[in-house]
């Protein structure tokens, strides 16, 4: 049996946390990376005090969840992130 609901009156999440600092840079950079018309780029001005495993994770992770990790890639290479469009 079914009882009709508003969406407004489902209620939140336990522990819902507004996203870090890294993940709304990571959403975005991913978001703009797409829509531009670059083949690849180096990631810069991260947010201070995230490690450059932390940052590529983020990113993948923002890639995912936006579906496009089969065309955004994300590459670390020592201290640097990149990004790289597959065909």
């Amino acid at each position: 049996m079914l009882k009709p609901v508003r969406a407004d009156e489902i209620p939140p999440v336990k522990g819902f946390q507004k996203p870090s600092a890294l993940r709304e840079f990571a959403d975005e950079t991913i978001r703009e990376f797409a829509e531009s018309g670059d083949e690849a780029a180096l990631v810069e001005e991260v947010p201070k005090g995230y490690k450059t495993q932390q940052v590529a994770n983020q990113l993948r992770n923002a890639a995912y969840s936006q579906n496009l990790n089969r065309i955004v890639k994300v590459m670390q290479r020592k201290n640097e992130v990149y990004l790289k469009k597959e065909n």
